[in-house]
């Protein structure tokens, strides 16, 4: 297909982190300020986004219309509801500060909360407390860059593309089911699980690469 290529105005500021919604991506700057692109318009806009209590935007994440951000310097994750131009003032989503939200980068949700180390230690919260739950810390080293699950999902899927792999982990239990490995991976900047279609997806800088989710059809 056509390649199009979208220049951002940033004033000089660097993209933290990023929340998709549609066909709209959400970036977070390094001025912990947020901008959405428009994907089908090629324009980008600034949001509402009160950021007085704010340390750092080391992930996004959108759930239920609601902007969650891990701000792992200060230990919180905060809740965003929507408003008219972006969104209004936020409220703490944990009950206390949790320091050792300190060394992660990633935040998944599908009604519960996960924040992912790099090392793909995960810690999971309920209702804004952390949560009775221990998830495999791979020997081997891990370096996480991206996280999908959702609701409806039996299953955490980590990214570790310098590796070249992508790890698939039981919620129920938190231990590894299978590793897909694939050259493909290591070039992998996100990637997509489509499980009813039983197909993972990984964005590539050239394009698409899909393959046979195997664990799915096994657990049917």
């Amino acid at each position: 297909g056509e390649s199009k290529k979208t220049d951002l105005d940033l004033n000089g500021q660097t993209i933290i982190s990023l929340a998709k919604k549609d066909n709209k991506i959400i970036l977070g700057l390094s001025d912990l300020s947020l901008k959405e692109l428009d994907l089908t318009k090629g324009s980008i806009t600034a949001l509402a986004f009160p950021n007085k209590n704010l340390q750092s935007l080391a992930s996004l994440a959108l759930y239920n219309n609601n902007l969650y951000v891990l701000d792992s310097k200060a230990g919180q994750i905060w809740k965003y509801p929507p408003g008219e131009k972006g969104f209004n003032e936020p409220k703490a989503w944990l009950k206390t500060t949790n320091p050792s939200l300190l060394a992660t980068t990633i935040l998944g949700i599908d009604g519960s909360i996960y924040a992912i180390s790099p090392q793909g230690i995960v810690q999971k919260f309920d209702q804004g407390r952390p949560s009775a739950f221990t998830a495999f810390h791979s020997p081997a080293p891990v370096n996480v860059s991206k996280f999908w699950t959702k609701t409806a999902s039996k299953f955490m899927y980590f990214l570790d593309a310098p590796s070249g792999r992508l790890i698939v982990l039981s919620k129920e239990t938190g231990k590894p089911l299978i590793q897909y490995t694939a050259p493909q991976v290591v070039n992998a900047l996100d990637f997509v699980v489509e499980e009813n279609a039983k197909k993972i997806y990984l964005l590539l800088p050239e394009g698409v690469f899909s393959f046979e989710a195997t664990h799915l059809a096994k657990s049917q």
